[in-house]
């Protein structure tokens, strides 16, 4: 987190307001912001938060909750921004009305040193189908229209944002960027990938049943349930109806192939069909409150 903070004071496009959110009995990370702010600028906004829930959702929202500016910038605490990471990122909302949200390349720098290497043609898609494309992390084309953005290293035109971060996705919350970046497409905007907006992240431990294991049943389960709840949300009727082929039949298909090199592929099958299953209970649970709270 030290780092982080670091890299964002030490842009060549100061920030005009940052906002620290760390969980209530985080002692360490305590300390280091009462001492960064003995030194803070007067020119600058700097506000700390604290959470008591876990998970990132609960975190955005209480920052989110405190913004006064136009443009939203995300970045994790595991994370740290090249210089001109800010300056790349504000360039694209002066020269365009329509840009409503810019992201950019995290480049994953492992515990043993070494960087994830890749290159690849298509980043942050959604298909007519529903399957995510994400490559966020790999050598890309440097510019390019996506319809998703990864969360370490997002923006946003605060305007366009039409709620606080849904708290219906489970565990990691993966996907939770795809519900806000769906918000910004809504409105007729363009969603912008540049790989050379850098952010390189040193990818911490992840403290949730299933840790940073994809294969876990707590990781298999999350991303499911998340995938499924965020396009039934977000889809038009006759979308929903090919992206349930899609994503219950041959989707299932598909892991179940897949899974059978595996040691446990039964266990394994069963959290992912209880993700998909509980995707729709989570869906038609949201439609209800959405009906529930917009009666006169």
């Amino acid at each position: 987190m030290k780092n982080c903070i670091k890299s964002i004071f030490d842009q060549s496009r100061p920030p005009e307001e940052i906002i620290v959110v760390y969980r209530s009995n985080d002692n360490e990370t305590q300390d280091i912001l009462d001492k960064i702010k003995k030194n803070v600028s007067q020119n600058l906004r700097f506000l700390t938060a604290q959470v008591n829930e876990p998970g990132v959702i609960a975190a955005n929202n209480i920052g989110m909750k405190k913004i006064t500016g136009d443009i939203l910038v995300f970045i994790d605490d595991d994370a740290v921004a090249e210089r001109d990471w800010l300056s790349k990122i504000e360039r694209y909302y002066l020269s365009d009305s329509k840009v409503g949200a810019v992201g950019g390349r995290d480049m994953i720098h492992k515990s043993d040193g070494t960087i994830v290497e890749g290159y690849t043609n298509i980043v942050g898609k959604l298909t007519w189908y529903g399957k995510f494309s994400g490559g966020h992390h790999l050598q890309t084309q440097r510019v390019k229209k996506v319809d998703v953005l990864k969360g370490c290293n997002m923006s946003f035109r605060y305007t366009l944002i039409e709620s606080e971060c849904d708290v219906n996705f489970v565990g990691d919350a993966c996907n939770y960027e795809t519900d806000l970046c769906f918000q910004i497409k809504r409105k007729g905007y363009k969603i912008i990938f540049d790989s050379t907006i850098m952010v390189h992240h040193f990818v911490a431990p992840r403290y949730l049943p299933g840790g940073r294991d994809m294969l876990s049943h707590e990781r298999l389960y999350y991303s499911h349930h998340n995938h499924g709840y965020v396009l039934l949300k977000n889809l038009t009727f006759f979308q929903k109806i090919i992206f349930f082929l899609y994503f219950f039949l041959f989707d299932s298909v598909k892991w179940l192939l897949k899974l059978k090199i595996s040691q446990k592929p039964v266990r394994l099958l069963s959290s992912i069909i209880r993700g998909k299953k509980d995707a729709i209970k989570t869906y038609l649970k949201y439609k209800r409150n959405r009906k529930f709270l917009t009666l006169p």
